[in-house]
């Protein structure tokens, strides 16, 4: 027994639904359910198929949920989709909203380098301290000073829907020597035992110390991170910082009579 809903045009079933059921259908791109729960009455008809869904095998009820919502839309063709023949939005502009602000590649860049890995790099000394018996270095003495690690790294991000190719670049290092002084090197030499006569300076980066003490070398390393995204490009500077201690002692000659 079925009465017509006067409010809403709708037909409600009057009869006591037997059982826990779900009935569901999936057709066009979407999935509506139906659940009829055991003690309910009054099942309200909101696709208007004039029937009691509960009473219904589940094939037909999908057909009549499919002719019901075909009609609704104006569809006859099941292959004739509703958003087929819809026109995506142009611009930046949308409907009942302010205009987007564009994205701004530096903006996106200076993001992404606060995530990128620069390369480790490690403070070298030379001639290397051990290599004597009292593992120090010599008041006076020249030392040669350079960096072990990779000079260059590269890395692409993606942020907000924006690509970005990252390459970093070592640029150089400024050794801060402990005594107050700093000696910034664009480059360096390796210091290679034999390879030249005791006493020789660096070439380009070393050092002297003028008075004994335990001394911490601090290296900060200079990069520059060259960046390009949405055909903009930039730069941007970057470092980071390694360490090294040494043992500075005086050595003193000794004249013994025999």
């Amino acid at each position: 027994m079925a009465a017509k809903d006067s409010a809403t045009g709708s037909i409600r079933s009057q009869g006591k639904l037997a059982g826990s059921q779900s009935a569901k259908w999936v057709g066009q791109g979407t999935v509506s359910t139906v659940n009829k729960t055991n003690g309910k009455s009054g099942f309200a008809d909101r696709w208007g198929i004039g029937v009691d869904p509960a009473s219904i095998p589940g094939a037909q009820l999908r057909q009549l949920l499919l002719e019901r919502q075909r009609a609704f839309y104006g569809l006859s063709d099941p292959s004739n989709y509703l958003w087929n023949n819809l026109v995506p939005l142009k611009g930046t502009n949308q409907p009942g909203g302010a205009a987007l602000p564009p994205v701004d590649p530096a903006v996106l860049a200076r993001e992404a380098a606060a995530t990128l890995r620069l390369p480790t790099q490690t403070v070298r000394i030379g001639p290397e301290p051990s290599l004597n018996q009292w593992n120090m270095m010599a008041v006076g003495y020249p030392i040669w000073l350079w960096r072990e690690g990779a000079s260059t790294t590269s890395e692409t991000v993606s942020l907000a829907g924006v690509t970005l190719d990252m390459t970093a670049r070592h640029q150089s290092t400024t050794f801060d020597m402990g005594d107050g002084t700093k000696e910034t090197c664009t480059a360096s030499t390796p210091w290679v035992a034999g390879a030249r006569p005791p006493g020789t300076p660096s070439p380009n980066c070393g050092h002297v110390y003028s008075k004994p003490g335990n001394y911490t070398i601090t290296a900060t390393h200079h990069w520059q991170l060259s960046w390009t995204a949405l055909g903009q490009s930039g730069a941007l500077p970057m470092s980071n910082t390694s360490s090294a201690d040494l043992v500075v002692g005086e050595l003193a000659s000794v004249v013994v009579e025999r």
